[in-house]
């Protein structure tokens, strides 16, 4: 890079609206953000004390029906920067400066980053298929939302179905198809984050999440063959 981008900031929003005033505070607190985007898709409203906060803050609001994770990639057509910080509403992310030092790293060609709290990271040697890496952007993370045209494979196979909706996070992080920069970061747990509304407490948050990767494999070119992923072309021949 020739220089150290500006980033836009996108705060996903569902059913923890009060936690947005210490996020946002959080975020704009880094010198490098230049502008800070929530993306609201719960019932629950802001109360008029939370906007006064985020007005102060000059936090742009943007209210929608729940698209669950797909949400996230939204909000981004609303940025002023192709560099994109990103987090939930349950998650207090207290390493945005090493998240962005490693994208930024100079010399090197951009790619993902993600911070994960302790228990996530330790699973994160399960989480690679071949070339591909899935992990979970709300702790804390940083991408360029040109990476996006990725959708364009899931969406002529499968529609903006349900899986596209809900796994949108899994998608665009195994459509990657290389390995991002994924480390144990500083990063808490905020009011809400096992509350009932996680996704992860859906019932059927495990079946959709491996259907989840079979498509972005199978978008990306591989086939299972023997129990293992490979490359279309190498099942071929």
């Amino acid at each position: 890079m020739s220089r150290p981008p500006e980033v836009s900031a996108v705060v996903l929003s569902y059913a923890r609206p009060n936690n947005l005033r210490a996020i946002c505070e959080n975020l704009a607190s880094q010198s490098f953000v230049d502008q800070i985007v929530v993306w609201h898709q719960g019932e629950q409203r802001l109360t008029l004390a939370m906007k006064d906060a985020l007005r102060r803050l000059d936090v742009e609001v943007f209210y929608s029906p729940n698209f669950y994770t797909r949400g996230r990639f939204l909000a981004m057509q609303f940025c002023k920067h192709d560099t994109i910080a990103t987090c939930d509403d349950n998650q207090l992310c207290f390493c945005w400066q090493e998240i962005y030092d490693l994208y930024v790293d100079e010399g090197q060609r951009a790619q993902l980053v993600a911070a994960l709290d302790k228990g996530h990271f330790g699973d994160d040697g399960g989480r690679r298929w071949q070339d591909a890496h899935m992990t979970m952007l709300g702790f804390g993370s940083m991408l360029d939302r040109r990476w996006c045209t990725v959708f364009g494979e899931y969406v002529s196979r499968y529609g903006e179905d349900e899986v596209f909706h809900r796994k949108a996070d899994r998608l665009f992080t195994i459509m990657q198809d290389e390995e991002h920069i994924v480390f144990q970061g500083d990063v808490s747990p905020m009011r809400g984050s096992d509350g009932p509304e996680s996704l992860h407490k859906l019932p059927d948050h495990k079946n959709l999440s491996g259907e989840a990767l079979m498509r972005g494999m199978i978008c990306n070119g591989y086939q299972q063959f023997a129990g293992e992923w490979r490359r279309v072309a190498e099942v071929t021949t």
